[in-house]
């Protein structure tokens, strides 16, 4: 990434993108990947992904511009992790409450979304009167509690202090990760995260207590959907397994949450 910063500030768009693709096929010839930093690399690293494997590219995103190299793959060919047409990001979304739709535009029209309707008892409308709430923390997302009783002992959980909602459904999400994460990720998470407000609306309970964050029914189900959308779109396994390697979890249940999405341990 170090490199591609450099270069984008003395050669042309397509010069470096040209260049981009030379240094993948030397990585890939000495086999080995460039790295940002230190240690194992996930999905899951705050706002990057592996661009090798055709995830959404950080320095594409942020250095090239749009619509012209939204991906830093060969022309031609298909990212191998990317979100269905018709999914969009508002990047430029401030801090504060919107609206679903102007927050992921034309969401409501995608397969997805009415999948996840059809198993709301308020149906598709309600759903998409959903609202965004972008806030400063270095966060992913979460559906808003109602208030302070519906999260139980979690209130107690230190440095966690959540937005709440009151009637109306909210799904908070990071400002950095609305703004810089790939657009697989975020389609998966509000995705995951609608899978929730649809849980509520038909009397389960988000916060449970007496299972772990793997055991939780209401995280079972929604993960599952994500996976099967994920797995139609054609996402690679070890995307899928980094997608669920999140920081709150142990390895212990990191792998038993592998096995329960039928993908193989790591």
């Amino acid at each position: 990434m170090r490199f591609i910063r450099a270069i984008s500030r003395e050669y042309p768009v397509a010069t470096v993108a040209q260049l981009a693709e030379q240094l993948i096929r030397n990585q890939q010839a000495e086999g080995s990947s460039p790295s940002s930093g230190s240690g194992p690399r996930s999905v899951r690293s705050h706002r990057t992904g592996n661009w090798l494997r055709g995830e959404r590219s950080p320095f594409a995103e942020r250095y090239l511009p749009i619509g012209r190299y939204r991906y830093c793959v060969p022309k031609g060919r298909r990212a191998a992790n990317q979100p269905p047409k018709g999914f969009s990001v508002n990047r430029g979304l401030g801090k504060g409450r919107h609206s679903l739709l102007e927050a992921f535009p034309g969401i409501e029209k995608l397969p997805a979304f009415a999948a996840i309707a059809t198993k709301d008892p308020r149906g598709p409308a309600r759903l998409a009167l959903t609202e965004v709430e972008v806030v400063e923390a270095d966060i992913w997302m979460y559906v808003a509690p109602s208030d302070p009783d519906e999260i139980g002992s979690m209130r107690s959980r230190e440095g966690w202090k959540p937005v709440f909602s009151g009637e109306k459904d909210v799904v908070v999400v990071g400002h950095d990760h609305i703004a810089e994460s790939p657009e697989i990720l975020l389609y998966l998470d509000i995705l995951h995260e609608l899978c929730h407000v649809t849980q509520r609306h038909r009397g389960m309970h988000l916060w449970a207590e007496g299972y772990s964050y793997v055991d939780r029914p209401t995280e079972i189900e929604a993960y599952q959907f994500v996976i099967e959308e994920a797995r139609r779109l054609g996402a690679t396994t070890p995307f899928l397994q980094e997608y669920l390697k999140v920081e709150w979890v142990s390895d212990e249940d990191y792998q038993r949450l592998l096995e329960k999405m039928g993908l193989p341990g790591t």
